[in-house]
């Protein structure tokens, strides 16, 4: 929660909770919300600090209330075995998280929750081939007017004939999407298969061929 003696909570607690607790302990608001939050859903179970300011943007909007058929997924892909970090990726996931599950009604739940992503994680969630089930799958099934919404940051890439755009998980080899990618292709038949009756797809990505440093000529000669 925050107040002026930045108190910091291992957890998650709601925006209504952490405002009423702030009112029964007799506290103030701070005048902009805080830069360090806990994150939940570390595949390992470690809290995540969070460094957004998302709450600034929303906390004043009306609040939708709880919604069963809300389904999200949420991909946040930082650390990467042989690439350059993706080093807003993790804050941008957790910001998206905190705002669908504190103001837009999602259930804790009902997101799936990733940090850097394999591909078998990406294949467990969305299915390893074209018209496969995955674990998204079976939510909606569950659900049948299920609206979901699925976002992704991180890297991303386009195969040498630029026919075929992947997702890029952190286990992913340079220059071998093929081998290592997700690609958008199967992706997007999957969730044509969901069943559901919206799907919204969100991706916070760069789609080309080279993830490394990039020099550029200067502009004036000596």
């Amino acid at each position: 929660m925050w107040c002026r003696s930045c108190v910091q909570i291992e957890g998650h607690l709601s925006l209504k909770d952490i405002r009423r607790i702030e009112r029964a302990g007799n506290l103030d608001l701070c005048t902009t919300p805080p830069r360090q939050m806990p994150r939940p859903g570390s595949a390992h179970g470690n809290v995540v600090k969070s460094f957004s300011r998302i709450r600034e943007l929303y906390r004043a909007l009306p609040t939708m209330p709880e919604d069963e058929n809300a389904i999200a997924v949420i991909i946040g892909n930082t650390t990467y075995d042989n690439l350059p970090a993706a080093r807003t990726a993790r804050n941008d996931a957790g910001a998206m998280y905190f705002f669908l599950t504190e103001h837009m009604g999602f259930r804790q739940d009902q997101v799936i929750d990733l940090r850097n992503a394999e591909r078998a994680d990406l294949e467990r969630v969305f299915g390893p081939v074209p018209g496969s089930d995955g674990e998204l799958k079976r939510l909606v099934q569950a659900r049948p007017n299920a609206k979901v919404v699925v976002f992704y940051s991180g890297h991303g890439a386009v195969n040498a004939t630029q026919d075929e755009a992947y997702l890029l998980p952190v286990d992913a080899e340079p220059y071998r999407e093929e081998r290592r990618g997700y690609p958008l292709s199967t992706l997007y038949a999957n969730l044509a298969g969901l069943g559901a009756d919206q799907v919204l797809v969100l991706l916070e990505s760069s789609f080309g061929r080279d993830h490394g440093t990039i020099f550029c000529r200067p502009i004036f000669r000596r």
